[in-house]
Parts: structure tokens; C-alpha cells; sequence
């Protein structure tokens, strides 16, 4: 499962505070806090500006007929690679990918990924050679 906190990385940028705490936490469990404390020391979290870039690649894995995936290496790669594109073209000025090879790289996931299965299930490609006798 890809984190904004991953993304961040990805990018080499700063992983934001919220993000860093989010991603420290077990899957599963919640953090627990003194909601006092809390409302007393801090301001309301600023939403990640990130999930914007990962929520928009989630989405146009979806309307591509991907499943979502919890545990496969590819699928968390192509949201990565998806959101830092968008990322990376957030102004809509001169794009900084080649449109045409954008478009290829999301083909190749999107083909891959359709019923690639979780790793977990052992499911995946098998390639092999026939090496002439």
C-alpha cells in the first residue's frame, strides 16, 4: 500500500510531518493521543498536498480496470510512477514527459497489472527461453 509518505520519497522531497506519523504507525492500530493535549498544542493538520497526486493515480488505475492491490511491488510501482508524473506536470505548463512515451508507460501497467494478482498469492509472469538443442 503506497503512503504519501512513500511518494514523498520518491520525489525526494520532505515527507510532511502527518505523513511521517501516519507511515510510523503498524497498519492496523491506531495512534493513540491525549485529545486535550492535542486541541491545546496544535492547529488543526493541513491536508497532504500530495494525496492529491496519489489519489488522482489510484483513480486512473481504477477507471483503467486495475484492482487495487495490497500487496504487489508493480501496482505500488505504477501509482508512484503516476503520481510523480502528475507531480512533476502540476502547472500544465510545458510538460516535462514525453506524452507518447506517458502514454506507453501507462499501457505497459495498466496490461500487466489487470490480472496480475497479489504476490503474496504467487501469481505472476513466467518467462522462459527456448534455447535451441
Amino acid at each position: 500500500m503506497v503512503t504519501t509518505a512513500d511518494l514523498a520519497e520518491y520525489l525526494r522531497l520532505p515527507v510532511p510531518a502527518q505523513a511521517a506519523s501516519a507511515a510510523a504507525a503498524e497498519p492496523g492500530q491506531e495512534q493513540e493521543t491525549d485529545v486535550s493535549e492535542q486541541e491545546e498544542t496544535e492547529t488543526p493538520a493541513a491536508p497532504d498536498p500530495l494525496a492529491i497526486y496519489l489519489n488522482a493515480a489510484k483513480s486512473r488505475a481504477r477507471r483503467s480496470g486495475v484492482p487495487e492491490y495490497e500487496n504487489n511491488a508493480e501496482y505500488d510501482m505504477f501509482l508512484l510512477a503516476l503520481a510523480a508524473m502528475y507531480y512533476d506536470n502540476r502547472g500544465m505548463g510545458t510538460p516535462t514527459v514525453d506524452e507518447q512515451a506517458a502514454k506507453r508507460m501507462i499501457d505497459s501497467f495498466v496490461l500487466g497489472l489487470r490480472h496480475a494478482g497479489e504476490d503474496s498469492e504467487g501469481d505472476g509472469y513466467v518467462y522462459a527461453v527456448a534455447l535451441p538443442e
